[in-house]
């Protein structure tokens, strides 16, 4: 009687597997040494891995959660903010351990201060360490200004610097400190996110410009004739990214002087004013007198 035969499976040594995992450190000579082509596999396996987790880190990110910044060549590259690194650590199983003592630097001369804190970190999908990472944070930033002087604004301060260490070793880890603006564009595609809305950084214009987003269109799409003003002080509102993950909005850069009376727009509404700001224009357009165009004939 025949018997029906069957396929074997395929039994791959238990060393080979575990080469194959993106956390178990080899090198080439150990690739070299594994039957032919299997190398190549263990290496195409790792890259697809990786590829995988950058993907899926920038589907868990927000467009202000990154900063764009422009070479002189007009290269583009995305930098991810703190906030949006504590958005993607779990994914890569980041963990940060021997922490340092939170450093106060202060001058004598002057009101300013800043911390300063060091730790370690790990990254579980790689096994990739990184030491003696560093966060500091200012009390000079928009952030810090926001708050009260004294222990609230210390206390934000000391917060923010711990998040810029959680974030410096979860770039360095990740890889995601430096990346292509196409990437970021692929990985978006189908969610509605757009590039236009990441906060812009250096080469795209001053200080000035990339706050209130003038150019032809600014980081959120609106005009930068369209930018809404602030109610006191008559001159452009300017973009202040989200904490926290909480969504950005358009504040006042002067709003010290009038803290009494907060101006401030979330970007929804203010693309609502740029709207109807274009409404206008393009219906002043269209009830507008024709216009002869020059050395035409009288008719």
């Amino acid at each position: 009687m025949e018997t029906e035969k069957t396929n074997e499976p395929t039994v791959i040594p238990r060393e080979e597997t575990s080469l194959a995992k993106p956390h178990v450190p080899t090198d080439v000579n150990e690739l070299a040494a594994l039957e032919v082509g299997r190398g190549v596999q263990i290496v195409e396996q790792r890259t697809q891995i990786l590829e995988t987790l950058r993907v899926a880190s920038i589907k868990l990110t927000m467009p202000n959660d990154w900063t764009l910044f422009k070479s002189p060549e007009g290269v583009v590259t995305g930098f991810l903010g703190d906030q949006g690194c504590d958005r993607v650590k779990k994914l890569w199983g980041i963990q940060v351990n021997n922490l340092g003592r939170m450093e106060e630097i202060r001058t004598e001369d002057s009101d300013e201060f800043a911390f300063r804190i060091t730790g370690d970190g790990v990254c579980g999908m790689t096994g990739e360490a990184v030491f003696e990472m560093e966060g500091v944070r200012y009390s000079t930033e928009p952030y810090a200004q926001q708050k009260p002087a004294g222990l609230q604004r210390v206390v934000a301060v000391q917060k923010a610097a711990r998040a810029n260490l959680d974030g410096g070793i979860t770039r360095e880890l990740t890889g995601l400190k430096s990346v292509p603006l196409a990437e970021l564009e692929n990985a978006w595609k189908g969610t509605g996110r757009t590039w236009n809305e990441c906060n812009k950084g250096r080469g795209f214009g001053s200080g000035n410009e990339r706050q209130t987003g003038s150019g032809s269109t600014s980081a959120h799409g609106i005009d930068a004739q369209d930018i809404p003003e602030c109610d006191v002080c008559k001159i452009a509102l300017v973009w202040r990214p989200g904490k926290d993950g909480k969504e950005g909005f358009f504040g006042c850069k002067n709003w010290a002087s009038h803290k009494d009376t907060k101006v401030i727009l979330q970007l929804a509404e203010a693309k609502k004013i740029a709207e109807r700001k274009q409404a206008e224009r393009d219906k002043k357009k269209a009830t507008a007198p024709a216009q002869r165009e020059p050395g035409a004939d009288d008719e």
